[in-house]
Parts: structure tokens; C-alpha cells; sequence
């Protein structure tokens, strides 16, 4: 790990440091404008709009990165926005027909109409993604950082003003939706040269850099959508076998315990990939630098997780308000696997840097196929508890054996052609 990479973390990290601060210092404020309940539609809202946007690109966003030429990085760029805006048009016509049946088949109607917003919000997201991948691979953290921030402003200053006026539910989509198209437009604009040349690419060089990159699609891709719909199987089957207010509570519980990690986890994710990739294109060994950025991650995390096993339910209670004690409860059981799955997961885009995305593809299918399974034998009448404490075993289990397959990709890396 040289300069570079550490210049880079630190840069990313002051940024996701203030976007963080930013959120966390006003949620004491917002917990006692909003409910639990009232997080439910949110959780929903976000679980289905994170089981679309991975792989709503195919995962070309990040062969931006891993791109040999700039010129296969401009045509990957405009073969993202493309993607994502037929496949979003696409998704528009059975929100708007389907809406209803969809609440059905979630098992929850929490969200109602607000489905019909799915679509915007996935398309938003995508060209935001596609945006940070092309400021990495320029290494333009600093525009990440003030990216971030501008976001986590536009979001708490919109959370706060809709709670304010009694929004419930309501605004905290509202506030989601606005703060993300606002942040996506000024990271347009601030990348306009890349983003514009990307967008005027022809059909040709866009084919051509789709075909030398379709491990991504066919490899990455298809089996996101796997690892997508494990990340937010837990919200299904808390919204049908629970209440709103368990949902609601599971829902901030998460965002609030993986805000501080996404703090460290984002920005060495994104330099990771890159100086990952450059190792593997210089032909270098990398598993010393696996090792070492593994302890690192694993070291940042154990006192966290100590303190909030033992006292997560006091310190929600104390500073959220006492309705939210049950999501400290969940946290305090979660935590331990929260903590392993950050440190595995910020390694993960190393199986793309490394040329093994059927190794990350595998894990994938694995991943999904034992937690489907864990989360049906749950009984009916399961409790929050019960279904944080199968999902605490189940992740530890499939994040331990992904990491044993990273560090296989690590020690016998492909190389582009």
C-alpha cells in the first residue's frame, strides 16, 4: 500500500466522514420527528431500489475502472447510461400497472403508490454509480468527498424540515428522492467533459468494449442479482412476518450501524479496486497487500463491535428515544456479523480486479440459495429477534467462506487481454 492509496482513502474519508457526521449527528433529531413505523416505507422503498441498482448496468460501471484505455473507459461510460435508461423505461410500465399486485406479492403494502418512484430512483442511482466509478478512475477523490457531503446535506436538511411539518412516511421519501436527484445532477455536472464524451460514444466502440468486457455482465452481473436479493431478503421476510414498527426498526438499526462502516468501507472500496487493478495489469504480487489491508479493516472494527454487542440497547434507548430500544436489540445481535461482512465485502471487488468473477459469481449463488433457505424456516409468528439471530449465523458462515475465495483470486490473478 504506497502513498497513493493512502492519499486516497484519507480523501474519500474526509468526505464520507462529514457526509457521516452530518447524518448521524442529527438522527437523535429525526427519531423523535419520525416513528419506527414511519421508517417502514423507507426500508421497503430502499431494500427494492438496492435489489436493482448493482446490477443495473450490467457491472460495466466498474470495468470504467479496470479499463486497459481511456477510450474503452469513455465507450464503457456511455454503454452504462444507455443500459440503465432502457432498463429503468423499462421497469415504468408495471410500476405504474402493477403497483398494487407488487404490494401483494411483497407481503407488505406500506409502500402503496410510492412504487411508481422505483424506477426514477434506480435511474438516478445508476448514473450517479457510473459518475464515481469515472471520478475513481480519474482519481478524482476529492470530487467524490464533495459529492458525499453535498448529499448527506441535501438529505438531512430535507429529513428535518418534512419532519417538521409532519410528513411522516411521506417525507422521508420525498426526502430520499429530492436529495438523490439534486446530488446526482451536480456529480453530473462537475464530470460533464468525461460524462458528456461517454454519452456521445458510437454503437461501435461501445460494442466493442461491451464484448471485451463481458465477463462483467455475464459473470458479475447475473450474479449480483443473487447478491442483491440476499441483501434485502431480511426486509421481506421482516415486512410478512412481523410488524411495520420490527421493520422500521430493522431499517434504522441498519443504516445506522453501517454508517459509521461505510465511513472506511467506501473509500477504501473504491481505492482498493484501483490499486488492486493496477497491481494485477503490472503483473505484481497482491497478497501481501491482501493480508495487510484484511487486518487493517478487522482491526478498525472489533472495539465497535464490542461495545454495541454489549450495549447497543442502553445506547439507543438513550439517544435515539425509547421507542427505538428494540432496533439496539437487533443491533446487539447482528453485530458481529455486520462487522465481518463490512471487512469481506470491502475486499470483494477484488474477484473483478483479479479477472475471477465466476469465483465471486459462485459465492453469489451459495449466498443466496442458504439464506432463502434459513429465512423459510422461519416460522410464521417468528420474532425480530429470532430472525436477527438466524441471519447473525447465516452471514458469518457465507462471508468467512467468501473471503477464502478472494484471497484464492488474490494469490492466482488473470490478466486482461
Amino acid at each position: 500500500m504506497n502513498r497513493r492509496f493512502f492519499h486516497g482513502v484519507s480523501v474519500l474519508m474526509l468526505g464520507s466522514g462529514a457526509a457521516q457526521v452530518i447524518a448521524l449527528a442529527c438522527a437523535p433529531i429525526l427519531t423523535r420527528l419520525y416513528a419506527p413505523v414511519d421508517y417502514a416505507a423507507l426500508t421497503v422503498f430502499l431494500a427494492i431500489t438496492g435489489v436493482l441498482l448493482p446490477f443495473i448496468c450490467g457491472k460495466y460501471e466498474v470495468a470504467v475502472v479496470t479499463a486497459t484505455t481511456d477510450s474503452e473507459a469513455v465507450s464503457l461510460i456511455g454503454l452504462c447510461i444507455r443500459i440503465a435508461a432502457i432498463a429503468s423505461i423499462a421497469m415504468l410500465v408495471p410500476a405504474i400497472l402493477g403497483w398494487k399486485w407488487i404490494n401483494w406479492a411483497l407481503g407488505s403494502d406500506v409502500l402503496g403508490r410510492w412504487l411508481v418512484a422505483v424506477p426514477l430512483a434506480v435511474l438516478l442511482g445508476a448514473v450517479a454509480m457510473v459518475g464515481r466509478y469515472t471520478a475513481n478512475r480519474h482519481a478524482a477523490y476529492g470530487l467524490i468527498s464533495r459529492y458525499l457531503v453535498l448529499q448527506a446535506m441535501l438529505s438531512v436538511g430535507m429529513n428535518l424540515a418534512l419532519g417538521f411539518a409532519g410528513w411522516g412516511s411521506d417525507g422521508l421519501l420525498v426526502a430520499n428522492l429530492v436529495s438523490v436527484f439534486i446530488g446526482t445532477g451536480v456529480l453530473v455536472w462537475m464530470l460533464r467533459p468525461q460524462m458528456a464524451v461517454g454519452w456521445s460514444s458510437d454503437w461501435p466502440s461501445m460494442k466493442m468494449a461491451g464484448w471485451k468486457y463481458r465477463d462483467f455482465p455475464i459473470y458479475n452481473a447475473s450474479s449480483t442479482v443473487l447478491d442483491s436479493l440476499t441483501l434485502a431478503m431480511p426486509v421481506f421476510f421482516i415486512a410478512r412476518l412481523t410488524s411495520d414498527e420490527t421493520l422500521g426498526s430493522y431499517g434504522f438499526m441498519m443504516r445506522i450501524a453501517q454508517a459509521p462502516l461505510a465511513l472506511i468501507g467506501g473509500a477504501v472500496t473504491q481505492v482498493h479496486l484501483k490499486h488492486l487493478s493496477e497491481l494485477v495489469r503490472e503483473g505484481r504480487p497482491a497478497l501481501g497487500y491482501l493480508i495487510r489491508i484484511t487486518l487493517m479493516l478487522a482491526s478498525l472494527v472489533v472495539v465497535p463491535t464490542l461495545v454495541l454487542v454489549f450495549w447497543a440497547p442502553t445506547l439507543f434507548e438513550s439517544i435515539f428515544g425509547p421507542p427505538w430500544r428494540h432496533a439496539g436489540e437487533l443491533l446487539a445481535i447482528l453485530m458481529p456479523s455486520i462487522a465481518v461482512q463490512f471487512v469481506v465485502s470491502t475486499l470483494s471487488p477484488a474477484c473483478g480486479a483479479t479477472g475471477h468473477n465466476k469465483l465471486g459469481a459462485v459465492w453469489k449463488v451459495v449466498a443466496f440459495v442458504v439464506t432463502l433457505g434459513a429465512l423459510f424456516s422461519m416460522h410464521r409468528e417468528a420474532s425480530g429477534l429470532r430472525i436477527a439471530f438466524v441471519l447473525a449465523f447465516t452471514n458469518i458462515g457465507l462471508y468467512t467462506l467468501y473471503f477464502v475465495l478472494i484471497f484464492r483470486a488474490v494469490k492466482h490473478p488473470k490478466r486482461q487481454s
